[in-house]
């Protein structure tokens, strides 16, 4: 199944606040999404505040170039304001996942009991 720009977002900043900081193709592999598209998505919350670029010096690793300065990784992180956002909509999910499952319970009971009745005719 494909899924919308809305979940591939939710998707990255599940990742990105479970696992940070990540490289691209860390977060790439995590989320089952190609470069091009994350690539977009990245761009779209780092524009909007809620996840920034930085260099990352691996721990304990001293990584010389040929010019012989150390290499550094680029790495993306949620931003305080991305933490909250992602929160609320974590928050909001389960609201709604919990509104859909008491339906259902609701749903299922009525029809049993629609059942019931038609077989004590």
């Amino acid at each position: 199944m494909r899924r919308s720009q809305k979940e591939l977002i939710y998707a990255v900043l599940e990742v990105l606040y479970n696992n940070q900081p990540l490289k691209v193709t860390h977060i790439m592999y995590k989320v089952n999404i190609n470069a091009l598209v994350l690539r977009n998505i990245l761009d779209i919350l780092v524009k909007s505040g809620f996840a920034e670029l930085s260099q990352h010096k691996p721990p304990k690793v001293k990584l010389l170039t040929s010019s012989g300065y150390h290499s550094y990784n680029k790495v993306y992180r949620l931003t305080e304001k991305g933490v909250k956002f992602y929160l609320q909509i974590k928050s909001s999910n389960q609201a709604i996942n919990g509104l859909i499952e008491a339906s259902d319970k609701q749903r299922y009971a009525s029809e049993a009991e629609k059942m019931k009745n038609e077989a004590s005719f």
